[in-house]
């Protein structure tokens, strides 16, 4: 009987190692060894441009009205705080006073760009109110910059939006968008003289995960199965795209982490009433991306075809689970 055992394992292991043998043969793990590389032979095209990037919420300090804001002061179901170790961004680094003293340390680096975000919440403390003093600030900033030699890039959604905005749906409610649309125009109407480079939602795919499919950023949803939340973002996408004149939107692809060890997605109902037949959750769960991307290509592509989709292959990044 053992005999017969060792026979079937031995059948299984041949089975096995040949069709991977040869797989490795015929596409095999590209390893680079940077011991043996000679970089000097790396080259950029000249007009490569190098920059540096940040976001209002983690460096500008100062930040009480906003929904991350909101979060940090939160706990979760266990009563443990939304933030590691309870932490808050507090003062940060304090850019909205030490931007200029961040410029020269720009120079020193070489670069010749900065992306930034503008806080919705500082420019807009309340709804349909607009501090002039907030957006003078960014006037500052970007006249700074340029004149540094350090082209702006700005940034209007970077994750963060005012609290009276999130206590009315945010993204969830299509008549919020409008909201969105008047920032966007105040803003560029007060920069449009002095950047032509613009990011409207900074990795909105990893926002709409994050956000409402696997809950880690506020406002804490897990359900990757709500159509309406991919509906609204690619409603934003398409008033942006048509109403500014913009050349890219970039999407990061960690998307959705098919499988967290330990933790459960809140998405059974929405899996039920939206999955097709004999399709499986995780099938489902990348189907839901699949077709934020393709809607977004499409609705950029039918407006504008030259503005450009990029979409970043972060998805390879191992997860909990593996």
């Amino acid at each position: 009987m053992y005999k017969n055992v060792i026979r079937i394992l031995a059948v299984l292991a041949v089975a096995y190692l040949i069709p991977t043998a040869y797989l490795n043969y015929i596409e095999p793990v590209e390893h680079w060894n940077w011991e043996e590389i000679n970089v000097d032979e790396i080259s950029f095209p000249e007009n490569f441009t190098w920059g540096v990037a940040s976001a209002a919420h983690q460096v500008e300090g100062n930040h009480t009205s906003n929904n991350w804001a909101d979060w940090e002061n939160q706990v979760d179901e266990q009563g443990v705080p939304r933030i590691a170790r309870g932490e808050k961004c507090g003062l940060a680094c304090d850019h909205w006073n030490r931007y200029p003293e961040d410029i020269k340390l720009m120079n020193d680096l070489g670069v010749s760009s900065y992306r930034f975000s503008v806080s919705w919440s500082k420019i807009m403390p309340q709804q349909g109110v607009v501090d002039t003093a907030a957006l003078q600030h960014y006037v500052d900033v970007c006249d700074s910059l340029l004149a540094a030699g350090v082209q702006p890039m700005v940034t209007l959604h970077h994750f963060c939006h005012p609290t009276w905005w999130e206590e009315k749906g945010a993204f969830e409610k299509e008549e919020n968008i409008a909201d969105f649309v008047e920032f966007s125009e105040v803003v560029f109407n007060a920069l449009k003289d002095r950047t032509t480079h613009w990011c409207t939602l900074n990795e909105p795919a990893v926002f709409v995960i994050a956000a409402y499919f696997d809950g880690h950023f506020p406002p804490g949803k897990q359900d990757p199965g709500l159509p309406e939340v991919q509906k609204r973002m690619v409603s934003v996408i398409d008033e942006i795209v048509s109403n500014y004149d913009i050349d890219a939107i970039h999407f990061d692809d960690y998307f959705y982490p098919y499988t967290i060890k330990d933790e459960v997605f809140k998405d059974s109902i929405s899996y039920f009433n939206c999955s097709k037949p004999n399709q499986s959750l995780g099938d489902w769960r990348r189907s839901n991306i699949d077709s934020l991307i393709k809607k977004s290509h499409d609705i950029i592509k039918t407006r504008k075809p030259w503005v450009q989709l990029g979409v970043s292959p972060f998805g390879v990044w191992k997860n909990k689970a593996t």
